[in-house]
């Protein structure tokens, strides 16, 4: 090796050298200034070794970070310069790979430095002489701290959202940011603090790494310091950043005092103007927190929150949405209680006088059903939101369930005067449960006839088109205006200009009509040219092919009449609502029945081990002890095993019906039950001796 090989830019030629050699080496010296210029203006670490691992260059920004001078620093190996043993063995390793294989290596390595720790990529290049050997190993360096930082900053802020896309309590989005933002940050300690407007600052959950302790609790905002002036004002607190940190003792004090924290970062959340929240990451020790570390902590900040406010407003809406649910059930309930002992009132005026205020009676008898019609679409709608609605899927056609709503709908248009036009392909047919059909095109029918003038033409039309069973129901009534059209399908939707109140009605037949086609894999749509212009909505099904289901009506619709009664069977009536109890009692006395009559469960046991009754008829709906537990007591008494029982209810949903059954019930009857039903069905579960 020549004296040149370790030749300072700045050194002058040695005292002894010869004319020719203070010639060569001056040359050498020049060409090195230039070359060191050049390299030294590059934040890159330029450096060179000799084949002893030992550095024969570097240019400044290396010397910077080794922290000496030229000539405390060259001819030394990393191991001498103060590298970790670990990392000089592994250039070591590398040095003799690069001689051995005379090719360039590359690699990354994080280091501990002057400026703290950071990440450098690197490579190594073998020098070659005249004849093709290695004489040397360069090598240049690059810090790429800052743009590791992103890409693991962005990779982190993929995999939180991946983490609480699906999280739907807010508590938990709160834990596991923490947890995973403590993590990534090799903080001790990350959570959220939520202010009231009493400045509260409570922790509900935070995350730590097993040496500092927790903050869950509630502090007050005051006990910040001047940390609480900077947080109202939106501005992002970092601690232990620098000796120059503006923050004021008194702060800088307050935050030491948060459990052993010395170091951190505090972001504000601004929302309508008040502060109402701070992320804050902590450590136990002194840290220098970077712009890019305090960038990803506010990105976080606001990440969260946005994902915390949507959960808590789905959940404020999934409770709103259950207690609808509750309250529909009990109005379901509490409507169908007074609807039963009208109908079984007006029963009995019919038994009693036949020809008594025929007309009369025949107005109450239609309300009636009118009310009962608008419990089940309340109830409907309520069990289809919940998922609650099984399909009874049998071949269904279509102009046999066009038939069936006509019937049903009879009465609105003989009272309009109004002529319905069918034009139905005879054998279109659809996988589908026919009564719910049939509610669908009744919905449709009763629409068309409430919003048409008197003695106008509604016109169905069905045809197989594309696979599919399309109906249509034209009017030419009031038409729908344009900014209404897309919403008539929703719940409750009311024109402004709606007469729907005068013609009795809630707003729910279309949503139901949405509802249970959508269940048949359908859809429905509604058009309009607009006011005074008529409507027409289209029904889509999936088309079955198959043979046309059976003209006619089913079975269970036919005519109902009261069977003669067996002679002195006995029938215990329990319901604590005292008329449609003893409605029912009058009636089923003058069908020949002997009646007894409880308005409480208590009453109701007592009752049946006197009153031994064949048959007993319970409302589930009871004070103290509910109809479940007076059958399950029954079923226990002595001298009962031949008692048939019948829950007479006002609740419907199929989870009530499979209660009844668990609770030994062989029937379940929603109010108002039809009279002229009621002996028949006392008939036929008598017959049973109490068994299912």
């Amino acid at each position: 090796m020549n004296k040149a090989d370790r030749i300072s830019p700045s050194s002058e030629a040695p005292p002894g050298a010869t004319g020719g050699e203070e010639q060569e080496i001056g040359r050498l010296i020049a060409e090195l200034r230039k070359f060191d210029a050049l390299i030294s203006a590059v934040s890159d670490f330029v450096y060179t070794f000799d084949l002893n691992h030992r550095f024969t260059y570097a240019n400044r920004a290396l010397l910077a970070i080794w922290g000496g001078t030229w000539e405390e620093s060259i001819g030394k190996t990393c191991l001498e310069l103060g590298y970790p043993d670990w990392h000089a063995a592994m250039h070591d390793r590398e040095i003799d790979e690069v001689i051995a294989t005379k090719r360039s290596i590359r690699g990354e390595v994080p280091f501990e430095g002057a400026n703290g720790r950071r990440i450098y990529e690197y490579i190594f290049v073998p020098i070659l002489d005249a004849d093709g050997e290695v004489e040397a190993i360069g090598g240049i360096t690059r810090d790429v701290t800052d743009r590791k930082r992103k890409e693991e900053g962005g990779n982190f802020l993929v995999a939180l959202s991946d983490a609480i896309r699906s999280i739907t309590d807010a508590a938990e989005i709160l834990e596991v940011v923490s947890r995973m933002l403590g993590s990534h940050l090799g903080a001790g300690r990350c959570g959220y603090g939520e202010l009231d407007k009493f400045d509260n600052f409570t922790v509900e959950r935070d995350w730590t790494d097993g040496r500092m302790p927790t903050l869950v609790g509630t502090l007050n905002l005051r006990d910040f310091g001047d940390i609480a002036d900077e947080f109202r004002a939106g501005r992002t607190v970092r601690i232990g950043y620098a000796p120059d940190e503006a923050l004021t003792h008194n702060a800088k004090a307050s935050y030491s005092d948060a459990r052993e924290t010395v170091s951190g970062i505090g972001v504000p959340l601004i929302k309508g103007g008040r502060l109402v929240a701070v992320l804050f990451v902590h450590q136990r020790k002194p840290r220098a927190w970077t712009d890019e570390e305090v960038a990803l902590v506010k990105e976080v900040a606001e990440r969260t929150w946005e994902a915390v406010e949507r959960a808590r407003v789905e959940a404020e809406l999934h409770a709103a949405n259950r207690a609808k649910d509750e309250f529909l059930a009990m109005l379901g309930h509490e409507l169908r209680n007074p609807l039963a002992p009208i109908s079984t009132a007006l029963q009995l005026m019919r038994l009693r006088e036949p020809d008594a205020l025929v007309r009369e009676r025949t107005i109450i008898e239609s309300q009636v059903r009118h009310l009962t019609d608008m419990v089940d679409d309340l109830l409907d709608v309520s069990r289809i939101a919940r998922g609650r609605i099984e399909l009874k899927q049998a071949p269904a056609n279509i102009r046999d369930i066009v038939a069936q709503s006509l019937e049903t709908t009879a009465p609105l248009l003989e009272k309009r005067e109004q002529r319905v036009e069918t034009d139905i392909e005879e054998s279109l047919t659809v996988e589908g449960d026919a009564r719910r059909l049939v509610q669908v095109v009744t919905n449709l029918l009763t629409n068309a006839a409430k919003y048409s003038p008197p003695r106008q033409e509604i016109r169905v039309s069905g045809r197989a088109e594309d696979g599919e069973a399309v109906l249509r129901v034209r009017d030419d009534g009031i038409g729908i205006e344009a900014e209404l059209l897309p919403h008539v399908f929703d719940l409750f939707t009311q024109s402004a200009q709606s007469i729907e109140r005068a013609e009795g009605g809630l707003g729910l037949g279309l949503a139901l009509v949405r509802n249970i086609v959508m269940l048949h894999g359908g859809r429905v749509e509604a058009l309009s040219d607009g006011r005074d212009r008529g409507s027409e909505f289209i029904v889509r099904l999936p088309l079955l092919n198959a043979h046309p289901a059976q003209s006619g009506r089913d079975a269970t619709v036919e005519e109902m009449s009261p069977a003669a009664p067996t002679t002195g069977l006995k029938i215990l009536i329990v319901d604590d609502y005292v008329d449609a109890a003893d409605s029912i009692a009058e009636l089923l006395q003058m069908a020949g029945y002997e009646t007894r009559v409880a308005y409480d469960g208590v009453a109701a046991l007592e009752a049946a081990a006197e009153f031994k009754p064949a048959v007993a008829l319970i409302d589930i709906g009871l004070p103290v002890m509910d109809g479940y537990e007076v059958a399950r007591r029954l079923r226990e008494t002595p001298g009962l095993e031949r008692l048939s029982l019948v829950a007479l209810t006002g609740y419907g949903q199929e989870s009530d019906r499979q209660r009844a059954r668990e609770a030994g019930f062989l029937e379940h009857v929603v109010k108002p039950i039809d009279p002229l039903r009621l002996g028949s069905l006392i008939e036929e579960v008598a017959a049973n001796n109490g068994k299912p």
